[in-house]
């Protein structure tokens, strides 16, 4: 596997981790299970698409390629629910000049540290890529942006929260 397959297959396992985190009930007391929000899948993709603008212009470069896909949500032993419940997963690339990386690295960490995200990931790459991954605890949206390899643009991946589904909508088997 070349580098680039490792670190994107990393950053997938890292939003993975924090989506099942999110999602689960292993950390969440069943009364705030009962207690999720219900969201229109436009509204959650919004979300997540704004998100990735917000990442792209600290960065300093183009968002290309975004994509979007709900899914049900997983519960504590992996399994997925059955009940509705579904979250909201955004990738996208941003393409980049290698010695831009480091720099567009750190302004997306300090723009998140100025808005009260948790930072749980920020390394630097021996070429000069990196990643930074995080969760922005007003929203639920869990972030992870990875360099490849060799650095030419930055993969990211963005996930939500999970939500009951909205009147007349069935995001969890879309």
């Amino acid at each position: 596997m070349t580098r680039l397959g490792i670190r994107l297959l990393t950053a997938c396992v890292l939003t993975a981790s924090m989506l099942v985190a999110s999602c689960s009930n292993s950390d969440q007391p069943a009364e705030k299970e009962a207690t999720l929000q219900a969201k229109p899948k436009a509204e959650v993709s919004a979300a997540v698409r704004d998100q990735a603008q917000a990442i792209a212009d600290a960065a300093g470069g183009q968002l290309t390629d975004f994509t979007d896909r709900s899914a049900p949500c997983e519960g504590p032993n992996g399994e997925t629910t059955d009940d509705g419940r579904w979250n909201l997963s955004g990738f996208a690339a941003i393409p980049l000049v290698a010695d831009k990386h480091a720099a567009a690295l750190q302004a997306i960490h300090d723009a998140w540290q100025s808005q009260g995200w948790d930072i749980t990931e920020n390394r630097t790459f021996k070429d000069g890529g990196g990643s930074v991954a995080g969760r922005n605890p007003q929203n639920g949206l869990n972030a992870t942006i990875t360099s490849s390899d060799p650095p030419k643009q930055l993969a990211v991946i963005i996930g939500s929260a999970c939500y009951r589904p909205a009147q007349g909508e069935d995001p969890a088997n879309d």
